[in-house]
């Protein structure tokens, strides 16, 4: 609850609108101003248009196979889907293709074993947009590590209809992909539609 001046507004779950009252916390008397109410779901809870599609978008997929990894940049492949509530991942390319234009966040994590854990080395994960290289995150890890070198990469990034993303990598050492390691990729849409 938001107190305005003397006036507080709240959410009603059941018609999914703010009300504005001048006596919500005791509820003795319920002066609604219909006008103010009506000004505040404009601002704060926008009708959706009924000829737009479905906004809701988010996928997790994981990844269970053994995957070499070299020193230039290759796909990294997650073909378990785990979930996907608008079927825009492609298991068999590890593709997602947005199907609407919004703000959409990325996530994508892979655990590295090197072949020879006695050297120093950097694993790199980036998204590709569109065969673009967006971001990058990269992980030094000096040698005998006592864990797997885990490396994740998270960005908010603005897709229009039909981008492909898409999760690559990359070590300075010769490795794999440990297929017993937290490997995933997962996208979900925001609400709101610009940044």
């Amino acid at each position: 609850m938001i107190e305005i001046k003397n006036y507080y507004f709240h959410y009603n779950k059941k018609d999914g609108k703010y009300y504005l009252d001048k006596s919500y916390p005791s509820k003795k008397n319920k002066g609604i101003n219909k006008l103010t109410s009506k000004t505040i779901n404009q601002q704060f809870a926008p009708q959706a248009d009924v000829n737009e599609p479905s906004t809701s978008s988010a996928f997790r997929a994981v990844s269970n196979i053994l995957q070499p990894l070299p020193s230039n940049f290759i796909k990294v492949l997650f073909p378990v889907e785990q979930f996907d509530l608008a079927s825009e991942y492609n298991t068999a390319t590890s593709t997602f293709t947005a199907k609407t234009g919004g703000v959409y966040s990325l996530s994508a994590a892979i655990e590295f074993s090197p072949d020879d854990p006695n050297v120093d080395y950097e694993v790199r994960i980036g998204f590709f947009i569109n065969g673009f290289n967006p971001s990058v995150d990269i992980d030094y890890t000096g040698f005998n590590a006592a864990f797997f070198n885990n490396v994740e990469i998270n960005d908010i990034v603005q897709l229009n209809p039909g981008d492909r993303v898409e999760v690559f990598a990359s070590s300075t050492t010769p490795g794999f992909i440990n297929p017993q390691g937290l490997n995933r990729f997962a996208v979900a849409k925001f609400p709101f539609t610009t940044l």
